[in-house]
């Protein structure tokens, strides 16, 4: 399936802002279902080039300062409609990370929170609320009962008229770009927060997860004990500063803190994909060391559609995107999220699903109906093991029960077992085992007073009358597998 011209469709770049050295080449990145009919404008003018038409790569090689500016991509006829973004290109006199004209043999100094090298002074330019050497400090004042303290960074020294919890303290804390409870790391900084508190306990931003960690991930100096107490409070004591307690404890006080720490340290690396079948798409990344702080991840691409992914947990490296379109070019984007946002969508990894090719028949011992095949295993496993005994067959999983068709044909062959349904990433977030949603269907297909959650009860097995119900993950029971389109899996490259 091809999108035509006048379908409705978001176009997205890869990165808002770009910056090149003068004469180098730059790849300008967009998100979009297909190349067919974009078009690219630079400064409102369009580009008249062929290699900028039906494209969603523009490269401009030799840089000159006349090709900064902003560019935009959108498909012909529907520009009008606003259904796309725009980003910006600045083009520097020195090569990238370089400085010192006229020689430009001066390497660039790190520059945060957005600021850009000076190509003459080698000097960080900063975006108007943040100033130092670096770009590491932000003015204080502009932020109401915020204070300049330790070396130049911001703190709020907040006594609430209701106690509240680490998690809702920090909360507060967030309301500030960049700020988080404080990172308490140094003796002197120590001892600047022992002038600005009183007795009381603060909650600050040390918590436990298997390890003594500040909020940016690096390790704390101490080392507390207490296993079910996982949340760090200061104390202005002079025999102990740092102390543990329940997270779910209350108290009144608490310290902010704005980090010069950039949370986009917290995305992944080295993103690929490449196509299993002529519906399936694997993605792979290196999980950032820093992550600690990462509920998950977001993936983007455009089918029909505009489609994000949520892949739960901090540690997981890869995801199956299934029920795509046959030999067709996606462009997949990823980004880390945790409690306060998602973070920069700036990776890209571009993938073409393979040819379909008719084949019938399904492996041996499946079963097949209409598009898929179907496993009914009467070999009871933990819910984690026989989905490992479903993915041993290219593309197959735990069944997507999805239609009352296909809860009618299962019934017929099984009366119940583990199916690929679950909770685990977040509790009552149901999704299936390719991270799509329950879906209104599903919800409506819950046995009574279910689901329950009584102890650990993440994963859904189907009951005999084919309602869903959630069932301990490590109960061994009997289960269904499936693979999508199995006759899609042998494909020509």
């Amino acid at each position: 399936m091809v999108l035509k011209a006048t379908a409705i469709v978001e176009v997205e770049p890869s990165q808002r802002s770009v910056t090149v050295g003068l004469g180098e080449t730059v790849t300008l990145t967009v998100i979009a279902s297909t190349a067919n009919n974009l078009r690219w404008r630079h400064n409102n003018k369009l580009i008249y080039s062929d290699s900028s038409h039906d494209v969603k790569n523009l490269t401009i090689a030799n840089a000159r300062r006349e090709d900064e500016g902003v560019y935009e991509c959108y498909y012909q006829g529907e520009r009008h409609l606003g259904m796309h973004h725009f980003m910006y290109l600045y083009v520097t006199e020195c090569p990238t990370s370089y400085c010192g004209i006229p020689s430009c043999a001066l390497n660039c100094p790190v520059c945060h929170n957005g600021g850009r090298c000076h190509a003459r002074s080698c000097t960080c330019v900063c975006p108007p609320e943040f100033s130092g050497t670096h770009c590491e400090n932000v003015s204080c004042s502009r932020f109401d009962d915020w204070e300049t303290g330790f070396e130049g960074s911001c703190y709020r020294f907040v006594t609430s008229s209701t106690p509240i919890t680490w998690k809702d303290a920090r909360l507060e804390c967030m309301k500030v770009k960049n700020g988080d409870l404080a990172l308490i790391k140094t003796q002197a900084e120590i001892e600047y927060i022992q002038r600005r508190t009183n007795n009381n306990k603060y909650w600050i931003g040390s918590f436990d997860n298997g390890i003594w960690r500040w909020l940016d991930c690096s390790q704390t100096s101490f080392s507390l004990d207490y296993s079910q107490k996982k949340c760090g409070y200061f104390l202005n004591n002079r025999n102990q500063y740092f102390g543990q307690d329940t997270c779910s404890s209350e108290y009144t006080q608490y310290v902010c803190e704005i980090s010069e720490y950039d949370p986009d340290q917290a995305n992944p690396s080295m993103f690929n994909g490449s196509a299993i079948s002529s519906s399936t798409v694997e993605l792979t990344w290196q999980v950032s060391d820093v992550n600690c702080d990462v509920l998950g991840y977001k993936i983007k691409y455009v089918g029909s559609s505009k489609v994000t992914v949520d892949v739960h947990g901090s540690l997981v490296n890869s995801v199956q995107i299934n029920r795509l379109i046959e030999n067709t070019e996606y462009t997949f984007s990823i980004a880390a999220y945790n409690q306060r946002q998602v973070l920069t969508f700036n990776l890209n990894t571009t993938v073409r699903t393979h040819e379909f090719v008719e084949r019938a028949g399904c492996p041996s011992g499946w079963k097949q109906e209409n598009n898929a095949c179907y496993k009914f295993v009467f070999n009871q496993k933990r819910w984690h093991d026989a989905r490992s005994d479903c993915q041993a067959t290219p593309g197959g999983d735990l069944a997507i029960v999805d239609t009352e068709a296909e809860l009618n044909y299962i019934k017929q062959n099984v009366r119940f077992g583990w199916i690929g349904l679950h909770d685990q990433a977040g509790e009552n977030d149901w999704t299936w085992v390719d991270c799509s949603p329950i879906g209104s269907w599903g919800m409506n297909n819950w046995q009574n007073k279910q689901p329950n959650d009584h102890g650990t009860q993440d994963c859904v097995y189907m009951r005999s009358n084919g309602h869903f119900n959630d069932y301990d993950c490590y109960y061994k029971m009997y289960y269904i597998c499936e693979v999508i389109n199995y006759c899609k899996l042998f494909s020509t490259f």
